[in-house]
């Protein structure tokens, strides 16, 4: 209630009294459409996302004691992918801050400087891919510290609203996951599925929005791959985030 009160003082400051019943209007409306829309609504459980999220996780526990590095592990919303893991699974959780669930701090950007050349056999992250400045060189990165026919998994987002700004950068769907998991970075993406359904509704009158809100669209994308060969020699990124950002991933 005190977040609200603030951003009502904050539109009012700026719009005025006009503008803020207009936000207030807005703010009904969009109340009213989460009442109304359960027609809409999917089951979850047959998600095409989610049978891929359990289907990866069945395939690593098929693994004879498999070395899992996990990108962005620090346990901030409260989830511990670690525990769908079965218990000789010899684990690693990484991030770029301290906290629960990180066993090592580092930037997924220089993975290769930190851990030695095929220490894995799985690397996975989830809703990691979207706070990345350069997802491109992550992927070359994972690419030298999985071992030659090692796993890879990201799910991330192809619809979401902003977070953890100011470090929140892309949003992926399927050919986006084809350019990045292909035979020039080493990898053959073995599935990839979107899911948890959504609509947009554009809050805009420009004639190009007419009927965008027939249009399903998703939340959630996952994408499995294998690493089949090393990188193309010609693929570099020698950049370090600190290089373009001049603001810290934000740590509440």
């Amino acid at each position: 209630m005190r977040d609200e009160i603030k951003r009502a003082l904050e539109i009012l400051r700026a719009g005025g009294a006009g503008e803020l019943v207009r936000a207030l209007r807005r703010r009904v409306l969009l109340d009213v459409i989460e009442l109304i829309k359960s027609p809409l609504d999917v089951d979850s459980d047959g998600d095409p996302y989610h049978r891929l999220f359990g289907s990866f996780f069945q395939q690593v526990n098929t693994l004879l004691a498999p070395r899992v590095l996990e990108l962005g592990a620090r346990a901030r919303s409260g989830n511990v992918y670690r525990t769908l893991l079965k218990p000789d699974a010899r684990y690693t959780g990484f991030d770029l801050l301290a906290g629960e669930n990180v066993d090592v701090v580092g930037d997924a950007h220089e993975l290769s400087t930190i851990f030695p050349p095929g220490s894995f056999d799985v690397v996975y992250s989830v809703s990691l891919f979207e706070h990345l400045a350069m997802p491109w060189k992550v992927v070359l990165e994972i690419n030298r510290v999985l071992r030659p026919g090692g796993l890879v998994f990201v799910a991330t987002h192809p619809a979401l609203p902003p977070h953890e700004l100011p470090w929140d950068f892309w949003r992926f769907n399927r050919a986006a996951f084809k350019s990045l998991f292909c035979a020039a970075t080493g990898f053959q993406l073995l599935d990839c599925e979107e899911g948890l359904p959504c609509i947009i509704v554009p809050l805009a009158t420009d004639a190009a929005l007419a009927g965008t809100i027939r249009h399903r669209a998703f939340v959630a994308i996952a994408a499995l791959a294998r690493k089949t060969a090393e990188p193309d020699s010609r693929l570099s990124w020698p950049v370090s985030i600190s290089g373009i950002l001049d603001e810290p991933y934000p740590e509440d």
